[in-house]
């Protein structure tokens, strides 16, 4: 609790307290991330876009970098990820999939409950590529 812990000053001044490691000056509420942003972080899509983009395009200084035609070869880029395979919707809920058909094999669910659960994972893809178009 913070009225146990001990307060110190440093030499400039600032207020520490023990047993606690560090803390920010200043807490910042941390930003919401749509899935499809975090798709594409995490998968690394923007970074290979980004790397591609640059190798045959010039920074240019006070000028708009992202143009709707830049934007629309991002799609397109993102899209040939998920048809090659190097960008995987499903993979955001891996997890999750993975535990519910577990759960569907070991309560001896078959048939159309599966097939669904294939649907879901193909599904997502479709929701990625309308989630770029918004």
């Amino acid at each position: 609790k913070d009225r146990d812990r001990k307060e110190f000053r440093t030499a400039h001044g600032r207020i520490v307290r023990d047993g606690g490691g560090v803390e920010a000056d200043v807490k910042v509420a941390a930003q919401e991330v749509s899935i499809i942003e975090l798709l594409l972080t995490q998968q690394g899509t923007l970074f290979d876009f980004a790397t591609e983009w640059t190798k045959s395009n010039a920074y240019k200084p006070g000028q708009r970098q992202v143009t709707d035609a830049v934007y629309a070869d991002f799609k397109r880029f993102a899209q040939d990820e998920m048809r090659g395979g190097g960008l995987k919707p499903e993979q955001v809920y891996a997890p999750q999939l993975a535990n519910l058909e577990k759960s569907f094999i070991a309560a001896k669910i078959k048939g159309p409950a599966l097939q669904q659960l294939k649907g879901v994972r193909e599904s997502l893809q479709s929701e990625v590529r309308l989630d770029l178009d918004r």
